[in-house]
């Protein structure tokens, strides 16, 4: 898996990004031992991270990719602290416009799942790229955990 991020300069310490991180931890887990937890100073109101991966399918095939995964906030909110994103395609996405939204993060207090599916028609290329992660909405630090996902080729 590959973390990556779109995050503004930190305006305390110049030449600096703002503080991010994406880890595996076993502090809360849906089921099994781990999750991944997101971690993000939103304090400047901007930033999207995620955490990814490089997939194959046959050459030549045209299918249906679906990802399902469960998001852990810490509390229910009516404000929009931050939204869910995923993106499901050939090209690695770098900036927080190559990304869908699945919704806002925050709908309650515990897991909630989010889920994506795209038709991916590969050539003779037969990679694609299945990520996923948050988007500040508010100038708050923020921290998820995500479980449980899963990635469908039919």
């Amino acid at each position: 898996m590959d973390f990556d991020s779109q995050v503004p300069e930190d305006p305390n310490n110049p030449g600096e990004t703002v503080a991010w991180k994406i880890e595996r931890t076993s502090d809360n887990s849906l089921s099994g031992n781990y999750s991944v937890s997101f971690q993000i100073d939103g304090r400047h109101d901007d930033g999207t991270i995620w955490l990814g991966r490089k997939l194959k399918l046959q050459p030549n095939s045209a299918k249906i990719v679906a990802l399902s995964f469960q998001l852990w906030s810490p509390s229910e909110s009516f404000n929009t602290i931050a939204e869910v994103v995923a993106y499901i395609g050939e090209d690695n996405p770098e900036v927080e416009d190559d990304f869908h939204v699945l919704g806002a993060a925050d709908q309650v207090a515990g897991w909630k799942g989010y889920t994506i599916s795209v038709e991916i028609n590969k050539g003779s290329l037969s990679e694609f790229f299945v990520t996923f992660g948050i988007s500040v909405r508010w100038q708050t630090e923020m921290s998820y955990f995500a479980d449980s996902e899963e990635i469908t080729a039919r």
